[in-house]
């Protein structure tokens, strides 16, 4: 996979029971897809990392044809072996839970670079936010899937029940809520602007009950090695991007002189390799808020425009506007109108 744009690939042991699931239904004649032919030789021993186009064909397959409908959420609370890549082996190492988020949060590019993880410790409750920045269109169960999966892991590192004291979800409410009572309590809200997780902060520091000095370094060396394989074949236009959503993510819109520190090189060098990539950092700015906005403005209830403006960085309404003339030829209420009419 060196030609492959490691941004558009998830690991295959992230994926496995997702996978796993799938090759139950084919085995059972339930589902047949010569597009997914190949999907018989999937394996964590046997191919690291899968692209991210399958992974999301494989979820419409499995929306479509599975029984249960609340499979994402059936495949997010199970946790077995073969899902256990490098990421989920270093952070069962962690001292406490605190430690678990953040090296999960900062490296989830290890298991989906798409995935993105907020944490916001607000004094007595932590809110961990949810969101998806993907040219690809991740159903539902797909959202369900990450959102119990963490949930289920926490509870697993820590032996505790991590009271959950709120759970948001941009979706609408599923005809299944009440597995949604198991998993994340009864304090819901549906058609949410974000899909989020609140918790009690003083459960941060919760002990993880596998933690291991030792294994933790090796593990972080490991994953620390499997990174910089990964950048090595991956475009500096998409490191780019990711830095650049991640820091919108957390309310920045960050400088190229802040970006290339990150990728630990120089404000030239990093203008060089851009302009190799037929590109400019302002360009990468640029699509990235517009992949933001079409997103954003895409859920069940969107951001206001206030809100959409500091979402995407800008410090005006104005900025926001003259964008989406640019970006669209129209103003963003006639692009919601648009966008919600189909």
């Amino acid at each position: 996979m060196a030609d492959t744009d490691i941004s558009n690939t998830i690991s295959t042991a992230a994926a496995w029971d997702l996978i796993h699931a799938y090759q139950q239904l084919r085995d059972k004649g339930i589902v047949s897809d010569n597009e997914l032919a190949d999907i018989e030789h999937f394996s964590p021993a046997t191919i690291s990392r899968i692209p991210e186009k399958t992974l999301v064909k494989i979820w419409q397959q499995l929306v479509r044809a599975h029984p249960s409908p609340e499979i994402g959420l059936i495949i997010g609370t199970t946790i077995t072996s073969e899902a256990k890549g490098v990421l989920a082996s270093w952070v069962s190492q962690s001292e406490d839970l605190r430690e678990a988020l953040s090296i999960f949060r900062e490296h989830i590019a290890l298991m989906n670079p798409s995935e993105n993880w907020k944490v916001e410790d607000i004094g007595q409750s932590v809110v961990l936010t949810l969101t998806i920045v993907s040219r690809e269109r991740y159903p539902v169960a797909a959202i369900e899937r990450s959102m119990s999966a963490l949930v289920s892991w926490a509870r697993m590192l820590t032996s505790h029940p991590i009271p959950i004291e709120r759970a948001t979800f941009c979706h609408s409410p599923p005809e299944y809520i009440d597995k949604y009572y198991e998993i994340f309590g009864h304090h819901l809200s549906f058609e949410a602007q974000q899909c989020q997780l609140v918790f009690a902060s003083d459960l941060l520091n919760l002990k993880v009950v596998s933690s291991n000095h030792y294994l933790r370094e090796v593990m972080a060396k490991t994953a620390r090695l499997q990174l910089e394989a990964m950048s090595s074949t991956r475009s500096l236009h998409s490191q780019v991007a990711a830095i650049i959503t991640n820091s919108l993510h957390d309310g920045q819109l960050p400088n190229i002189e802040a970006v290339a520190k990150q990728l630990h090189i120089s404000r030239q060098t990093l203008y060089r390799k851009l302009d190799k990539e037929q590109t400019t950092f302002q360009i990468i700015v640029d699509d990235t808020r517009k992949q933001l906005a079409t997103e954003q403005l895409s859920q069940a209830v969107p951001p206001t425009i206030t809100e959409l403006s500091y979402n995407l960085g800008f410090k005006e309404t104005s900025s926001l506007y003259k964008a989406f003339r640019r970006w669209f030829g129209m103003t963003p209420k006639a692009f919601l109108i648009q966008r919600h009419s189909k």
